[in-house]
């Protein structure tokens, strides 16, 4: 027993009327979720900009305690040692490396991962491990690999807060000594005052 076509029809028709119906109500859930992330993206840039203030006047204020100038322009980011090392395998030297620490423009206070995430960013983006030296960044690698390394590399990052400058710092493990500038030593600026 079959379907006779005038049935046939009407049933593909109401399925095809379903269907249609699915797809405008997709369509409008679509255009719903569309306009939440552009409202999300917009939310973050609004974020983002506020988080790239906080961080200035932080940095300023940090340069400003520390008698760093121009506060304005200074990343206030400071050497305070550098120093040889060498990393050991099984009590046999590897590599003849360097250990160097900065101190932030961060309040110790702020100890944790988000800071940690900020100072590292803050290494790349700004381009401070470059204007030390540091062209290249491999975290990953093994230390034998770095032996012949023919760019300073960084290859190891630690963080610390110092409770007694109140600042967090950064200790580098870098395959060659960083280049240090006058700008970076700590109140190189205001020696002549003092």
């Amino acid at each position: 027993m079959g379907y006779d076509k005038k049935e046939l029809e009407a049933y593909l028709r109401e399925l095809l009327r379903k269907e249609e119906e699915k797809n405008a109500s997709l369509a409008t859930i679509i255009t719903k979720k569309d306009a939440e992330i552009i409202n999300l993206q917009k939310k973050v840039e609004v974020e983002q900009d506020m988080n790239r203030q906080l961080k200035r006047i932080m940095r300023e204020r940090s340069n400003a305690a520390r008698e760093i100038t121009p506060k304005k322009e200074h990343d206030g980011y400071i050497i305070l040692r550098v120093e040889q090392y060498a990393e050991h395998i099984d009590g046999e030297t590897v590599l003849e490396a360097w250990r160097s620490q900065l101190q932030t423009p961060y309040p110790a206070e702020l100890c944790g991962e988000s800071v940690c995430f900020t100072i590292e960013d803050d290494l790349v983006a700004e381009n401070i491990l470059s204007e030390l030296g540091c062209n290249e960044v491999a975290l990953e690698c093994e230390i034998e690999d770095l032996r012949n390394a023919e760019e300073n590399t960084v290859y190891r990052i630690r963080h610390s807060a110092n409770c007694r400058s109140g600042f967090m710092e950064v200790t580098l493990y870098t395959t060659g000594p960083l280049y240090i500038t006058k700008e970076k030593m700590p109140y190189s600026n205001h020696n002549a005052k003092r």
